[in-house]
Formats: structure tokens, sequence, C-alpha cells
């Protein structure tokens, strides 16, 4: 019995390293790509002046901007590849009082590399058991991978990661011939030029939300309600 499982163990512990060694390989490559995906979306120090300009106009007039409007001009700055318009944008969100959120690769990166680490660990202690029970310890790891929904951590971490993505921004080369095609323009000197395309995905995580909190109407609430709670009803104004 003690050769009899020394050599099952012998022989199953090669198979065992296989599929790690597979395992590992396929990880590693879905996490480069998936990085890939989310890389080179902005152009390095470059500056939309003309849109800067546009959003520093805006600024200067001191008109709060509305929820669509903040989306919108964000759209714009992504589809610009200027970083510094997108910051500009996000400038120009907080003094409207509004919380906007824009996708970003570094926490599109972090999501990654969570999950990457995470299934590595899975991979690691994987013994071909399927143990139920106790979800803390390391064994049920294998159960998240497997499902449980949303529950699971591939699930948590993909809701993250869909506000945090970059991928659907898509940015592709045209000649300047079908560009000046579509803009009506007639530059024949300048056809033979590439020309940047970039589309903005309907769903990329751009999310702008009216703080309430700081809203004029929402201050004047808020001191209302503290001096109607030092005031005593005889002496209240408000109800004479």
């Amino acid at each position: 019995m003690p050769e009899q499982i020394k050599k099952i163990r012998s022989e199953y512990a090669k198979k065992y390293a296989l599929v790690r060694e597979n395992a590992l390989t396929k990880v590693k490559n879905e996490t480069k790509s998936i990085k890939q995906r989310n890389q080179g979306k902005f152009k390095p120090d470059f500056v939309d002046l003309e849109l800067l300009n546009e959003i520093n106009a805006i600024a200067a007039s001191g008109v709060q901007m509305t929820e669509s409007e903040v989306e919108a001009y964000c759209r714009r700055a992504l589809a610009s590849r200027s970083s510094f318009c997108v910051r500009a944008v996000q400038n120009i969100a907080k003094k409207s009082n509004i919380r906007l959120n824009v996708p970003t690769e570094d926490t599109a990166v972090q999501v990654i590399d969570a999950a990457d680490k995470r299934l590595r660990k899975i991979i690691s202690i994987y013994d071909g058991e399927f143990k139920f029970g106790d979800r803390n310890k390391d064994q049920s790891l294998i159960m998240d991978s497997h499902g449980w929904g949303d529950s699971g951590f591939l699930g948590r971490l993909e809701k993250e990661y869909q506000s945090a993505t970059l991928e659907d921004i898509k940015i592709s080369q045209m000649s300047r011939k079908e560009f000046e095609t579509k803009s009506a323009v007639a530059r024949v000197e300048q056809m033979k030029k590439p020309v940047e395309s970039v589309e903005i995905g309907e769903d990329i995580g751009i999310r702008a939300k009216d703080d309430g909190s700081k809203s004029v109407a929402a201050q004047y609430a808020k001191k209302y309600s503290q001096k109607m709670l030092q005031a005593t009803p005889e002496s209240n104004p408000e109800f004479e």
C-alpha cells in the first residue's frame, strides 16, 4: 500500500504541475492583454488648446454646469487624448458641485492586478478537492472562481473594472482623404497625412452626479434646520 500511494502521488504530482504551469501561463497572457487594452489612450504632455480655451471660458463665466454638460465635456476631453483637459473638466465639475468619476489607466491596472494575484493564489493551492464550509479558508477560493454569481471575487472585481476601464476608447488611423470627405472640406495637400480617429464607448465609467450637500438650496435648508432646532415655538417668528 505505501508503495502504491507513493507511485500515485508521484504520477499525479507531475500532472498537477503541468496543469498549474498551463493555468499560470494563461493568466499571465490574459493579464498582459487586458493591461495593453487600457494603455496609450492619452498623448504624453499633450494639451488640446481649443478645447481647453472653451473649458476655461465656461469656468470664467461663473455659470455652473449641469450633469449632462459635464459628462459631454468629459467625453470630448477623453476623445482629445489630453489628460490635462480631463483634469480641467474635473475641476469645473467640482466648482459646479458635481462628483465626476472618470476611468483611468491606473485604477484599471489596480483592479487587473488584484484579479491576477487572487487567481495565482487559487492555482497554487488547488489540489483537486472542492472543499465547502468556511469561505475564509484558502480552499474556498476555488469556489469563488467557479461562480457564486456577483458575490464571487471575480464578479466584484468585474464591476470595479467596468467603471475604470478605458477599453471602449477606440483609437484608429484613417487617411486624410477619408477624413476630409467626412468633414466635407477639400485639402488636397494634406490628404496623404494620417488622421487620428478616437471613438468613445457608450458606457466607459463616466459618472457625474450633483453633490446635493454643497448646493445653495441644501446649505440654506441645513442652516434653517439648525435655526429651528435652537429656537422655541413661542419665540420663533416663522410660526407667528
